[in-house]
């Protein structure tokens, strides 16, 4: 390991050490679907529905319904925003809560960043 690479993964085990404490840290990380749906929610920009996220999600990160577990925990706990369409009443749209959008953002800002490389 090089010592750039050595020092990047320092500063990434000591942002996880003070992040875990975090609830929304866990929701993020608690298992790779829920980084999966977060990530389309995330890629979204605004919002999307249920039904996109079924079929941009790949099946082997999870079913129909384990995703619809995933979004109604991060409605209970105040991460996601639900609307369920004036138009059609089946249709869910899921977006980030502004506290984790804004959480969400700065983690994405860390990684791009390397961590504070440099």
């Amino acid at each position: 390991m090089t010592k750039n690479e050595y020092q990047v993964l320092a500063r990434v085990r000591k942002d996880w050490d003070e992040k875990i404490q975090r609830k929304e840290y866990w929701y993020l990380f608690s298992s790779p679907l829920n980084f999966m749906v977060l990530s389309e929610i995330g890629l979204a920009q605004d919002e999307i529905n249920f039904e996109e996220i079924c079929q941009r999600v790949p099946k082997k990160f999870g079913s129909r319904s384990s995703i619809l577990t995933v979004l109604n925990d991060g409605v209970m706990f105040r991460y996601l925003k639900k609307r369920i369409s004036a138009r059609d009443k089946r249709i869910r749209s899921y977006a980030f809560s502004e506290g984790f959008r804004l959480y969400f953002c700065d983690w994405l800002e860390q990684v791009g960043n390397g961590y504070g490389n440099g």
